[in-house]
């Protein structure tokens, strides 16, 4: 079965969800911590939104201190999947470059 946005974002909330409760945080802290907007943060947690920008995603990964394809949690298995992987590698790659 391929690999959808819903699949990600539900990992991405996952993800911050633990975090969260690991560090005793609020999402309102959290998305301070970060320098993200409290609201876009809520958005990801409750699953409220259907997409988030990479530039978003490598924030919430390089504060979390976890690989981005650990965030998004792409495994690929098919061609497709390994094309979505080294785009975000190669995005990720990217915005380091010119942050």
């Amino acid at each position: 079965m391929p690999y959808t946005s819903k699949d990600y974002l539900k990992h991405v909330s996952e993800c911050i969800d633990k975090y969260i409760d690991n560090h005793n945080l609020t999402v309102k802290c959290f998305a301070q911590l970060c320098g993200l907007s409290y609201n876009e943060v809520r958005l990801i947690v409750n699953r409220e939104i259907k997409d988030v920008r990479i530039s978003t995603l490598i924030i919430l990964a390089d504060y979390m201190n976890i690989p981005l394809e650990s965030l998004i949690h792409i495994q690929p298995q098919n061609k497709e999947e390994i094309l979505l992987h080294d785009m975000y590698v190669k995005l990720k790659t990217y915005y380091e470059y010119r942050m």
